[in-house]
């Protein structure tokens, strides 16, 4: 809850620090004026062709893109089509850079997706200018993007953030060949909880829970969504199984520290939870639903057999020749 509040509180959106721009154009003497304009105040990286940027964009995620029309391998139209349609970069602003100087080429490029066309030769203070502009704007979207995935009673993220985040994160584990792991966590008879101490004393027990379990997790990549009543989800990129199963260990014990009373549990006379863990090393032929729903099942199994309990798996994979 306390993240919510300071993202709500206006002071808290300055521009942020650090914003990463990807020049892509396969002249050497434009990336280096392009380099030379922006690197006092962006970090900048570099791309000489469409399948360099392509490789760096998802690897990098920048906040801008600059991006040459007429190259030798796929030309910026074609790079810029592809950015549009994966999700991991299709939100990243594009400015096609160019030579062309007709109304149609800058009218096809405004309809592929690109927010601005800059023509060769440069004028540097309206290059620079146009770059702050469009950057203080991505800020701000993303300022908003933030807020809009945070679950309004706990404070941290929401089902509709997981999805994003959980889909990247697959992806990027597909390319990289890393293990990525899921928790899901679901608080034992909490329905028992509500109906006899009421949804404001159940509310309460949701903000310690989730806040504890956010507590838990100390890798900057590892994130605790709440997909919804009492139930929770953690993402664990590159992260093998006994490595998650510490991990769901730690929220498990860090929760009964809370020592929240529950009379009415048949499990224990406090708070505690059950607990699903899956690993897996994914590849393309297999569904990220499909191990979504596999640690779910885990997460059945923990509650079957007696709930405060942890059950784990890794999943296997082989590639179809």
């Amino acid at each position: 809850m306390k993240r919510y509040n300071q993202l709500l509180n206006e002071s808290s959106f300055p521009i942020a620090e650090n914003q990463k721009i990807l020049i892509v154009d396969d002249s050497a003497m434009v990336l280096k004026i392009l380099y030379d304009m922006l690197k006092n105040e962006y970090v900048v990286i570099q791309a000489k062709s469409g399948e360099e940027a392509l490789q760096l964009a998802v690897r990098e995620i920048p906040d801008l893109i600059l991006l040459d029309v007429i190259m030798k391998d796929m030309d910026g139209y074609q790079v810029c089509k592809v950015f549009k349609s994966d999700p991991l970069t299709k939100n990243i602003p594009i400015i096609f850079v160019s030579g062309l100087n007709e109304q149609n080429d800058e009218k096809k490029g405004l309809e592929l997706g690109a927010i601005d066309y800059i023509t060769k030769p440069f004028s540097e203070p309206i290059v620079k200018i146009r770059i702050k502009n469009h950057l203080e704007l991505k800020a701000y979207r993303d300022f908003l993007e933030q807020i809009s995935s945070l679950d309004g009673l706990t404070g941290i993220y929401n089902r509709r953030y997981f999805n994003t985040y959980y889909l990247r994160e697959w992806e990027r584990a597909i390319r990289e060949r890393t293990p990525i792991s899921l928790i899901i966590i679901d608080i034992d008879r909490f329905k028992e909880y509500n109906d006899n101490l009421g949804h404001l004393a159940g509310d309460e027990c949701l903000k310690k829970i989730s806040g504890s379990i956010g507590n838990s997790l100390f890798r900057k990549n590892d994130i605790a969504c709440r997909l919804g009543g009492e139930e929770f989800i953690c993402v664990l990129p590159n992260t093998d199984l006994p490595d998650a199963v510490c991990i769901a260990e730690r929220i498990a014990a860090d929760i009964e520290k809370l020592n929240i009373p529950h009379e009415y549990s048949d499990v224990k006379p406090i708070i505690t939870v059950s607990m699903g863990v899956g690993t897996i090393i994914p590849i393309e032929n297999y569904s990220y639903i499909e191990f979504l729903n596999m640690t779910d099942r885990l997460l059945y199994h923990a509650k079957k057999s007696g709930r405060n309990k942890i059950q784990a798996k890794y999943i296997v994979l082989h590639n179809k020749k």
